[in-house]
């Protein structure tokens, strides 16, 4: 008589969980060599791959249950989450700048206003009304 089962093995998750740790990972690495190469670009990718690796790990998760691992997996993946989260908020809502206000609109006359070029020479509204060619650019800072 054969007495042996066959029980399916469990499948094997910790692959997943390594590529979602390492997807968390990769964003702010990313993000840290841009800045010391003195890039400064919005980082659309940070809140991508966080939540790319947020997703990882659950799909680990859900292919083994259990009531104790559930617990700690489902305390990982809550702490991953926070940081994805505030990642896309700061993405999608708090780099926003404000709509413009200020004395400049398209289609009406220039204030009258005074600068100064890098060389020390002067630049006013008098040297746009001279009819030459020139670029008038305006710098919107909000910090």
């Amino acid at each position: 008589m054969n007495t042996t089962s066959t029980s399916t093995p469990a499948p094997r998750t910790w692959p997943l969980i390594v590529a979602g740790t390492v997807f968390l990972v990769l964003g702010p690495v990313i993000y840290g060599t841009q800045i010391a190469m003195g890039q400064l670009v919005t980082p659309w990718y940070l809140p991508a791959f966080a939540t790319v690796g947020v997703v990882l790990m659950m799909a680990a998760f859900v292919r083994r249950p259990g009531v104790l691992r559930g617990v700690l997996r489902g305390v990982l993946v809550a702490l991953a989450l926070l940081p994805t989260v505030f990642a896309w908020l700061v993405i999608a809502i708090f780099s926003r700048t404000p709509e413009y206000t200020g004395p400049a609109r398209v289609g009406e006359k220039l204030p009258t206003f005074a600068a100064h070029y890098a060389d020390g020479r002067e630049f006013s509204d008098r040297v746009l009304a001279t009819g030459r060619p020139a670029v008038l650019l305006f710098y919107r800072g909000h910090w």
